[in-house]
């Protein structure tokens, strides 16, 4: 996604080509996640099981084999390959989200969902 973000540029995942990140393949619904994830963050970022099962089950997931794959594009990108989008992943920091789903709210009436990677956040 940043790679979209600091290029605009094009980019088609799919479970070939983004394997090197297991919560991103998990994350899209392509493959779930390896058995032995638990011990690999436990050792590698010192986490206790529970923190870890809170960390996973915080995680919202695309249903496993729903999709093929997921086009990552600036909005304008869409066009070129005649597709709408299913959703939108904004990069922003916590002011610029605030001020556009107060405005997105205010604007609409409708209420919204959040989900946020933690992973990401830290």
């Amino acid at each position: 996604m940043k790679l979209t973000s600091l290029v605009r540029a094009v980019i088609i995942a799919n479970s070939n080509n983004i394997g090197a990140c297991s919560i991103g393949t998990y994350i899209l619904g392509f493959k779930e996640l390896p058995p032995d994830l638990s011990k690999k963050w436990i050792r590698d970022f010192k986490y206790t099981e529970e923190l870890f099962e809170k960390f996973i089950q915080g995680i919202y997931a695309l249903p496993i084999g729903d999709y093929k794959a997921a086009l990552f594009a600036p909005l304008d990108g869409f066009d070129r390959f005649r597709v709408e989008s299913d959703g939108i992943m904004l990069i922003v920091n916590s002011l610029q989200a605030y001020l556009t789903l107060v405005g997105y709210f205010g604007s609409t009436g409708h209420r919204f969902q959040i989900s946020m990677d933690m992973q990401l956040a830290k």
